[in-house]
């Protein structure tokens, strides 16, 4: 039994419903100080896994950046790889003149040994020759006709045109064909 004894005289004892509050506010004041501290923490520990975690994000985009970058690099030297080998398909695909020239010399000698004939003009393809001849007479002509069509280097030959100048003699378009 413990009484308790109040020497306050009852005009200044704090009322009780005062007294009551002064409690409620106090356990609300504890538990919101528990809040806050348990808020701050929680912050604080979200401010990190997000700092974490933004900063190997950070890192993983430099990494893809220096992957693409390197990719790139790597599609180009493949696009210039495949330039070149088509380049060099074409380039070994089309067939040389050489032949050509060393038949063609066999041609013009037929050609320079009658009298009265030259050629004008010659193209040269790894097909054969397109040969244009300008004859004096038709002795020239028949002199060079006969020797060309005994040449066995050449599958065809063609007398695509012949025609006569009174001035220059017989014009006369050959064509000799490889294939």
């Amino acid at each position: 039994m413990d009484k308790r004894i109040n020497l306050i005289p009852s005009e200044l004892a704090v009322p009780a419903r005062a007294v009551k509050l002064a409690r409620v506010i106090n356990k609300f004041s504890i538990v919101a100080t528990i809040l806050l501290i348990l808020t701050s923490i929680v912050l604080g520990s979200l401010f990190f896994y997000y700092s974490t975690e933004r900063a190997r994000i950070n890192s993983n985009i430099n990494t893809l950046i220096s992957k693409i970058s390197s990719l790139e690099k790597s599609e180009q030297k493949l696009v210039l790889a495949k330039d070149r080998l088509a380049k060099i398909k074409v380039v070994s695909d089309t067939k040389s003149v050489n032949d050509e020239v060393l038949r063609y010399q066999e041609f013009s000698n037929i050609i320079s040994n009658a009298s009265g004939s030259a050629i004008t003009e010659a193209v040269l393809t790894s097909k054969g020759t397109d040969a244009s001849i300008i004859f004096q007479d038709s002795s020239s002509l028949s002199q060079v006709l006969a020797p060309l069509s005994k040449l066995t280097n050449y599958k065809k030959i063609i007398l695509s045109s012949l025609g006569f100048n009174p001035n220059a003699g017989f014009l006369a378009n050959i064509l000799l064909q490889v294939e």
